[in-house]
């Protein structure tokens, strides 16, 4: 009967580093391409003129109207104690 002394084969844990290495590089890969055909696709029914346009355009307001921002409630909001 063998035993196993719960210690990894210094072999075996490289071929496992090098898969995930292969799997990831090939997950990333692929995410890269469809992000390129995503892009490709919006190119045909927006220029990327008018889509940098409106790139800008939410920038510029998101810049002078954050969504999240920290101010205090009007005072007919703020909860009364």
């Amino acid at each position: 009967m063998s035993q196993t002394t719960g210690t990894t084969n210094s072999v075996d844990h490289k071929t496992d580093n090098a898969t995930n290495d292969t799997l990831a590089s090939k997950a990333v890969a692929r995410a890269h391409g469809m992000f390129v055909y995503g892009q490709r696709q919006v190119d045909r029914v927006v220029a990327p003129s008018t889509r940098q346009r409106a790139i800008d355009s939410v920038t510029d307001y998101a810049t002078r109207r954050p969504l999240l921002s920290v101010r205090q409630p009007p005072s007919h909001i703020r909860a009364r104690h």
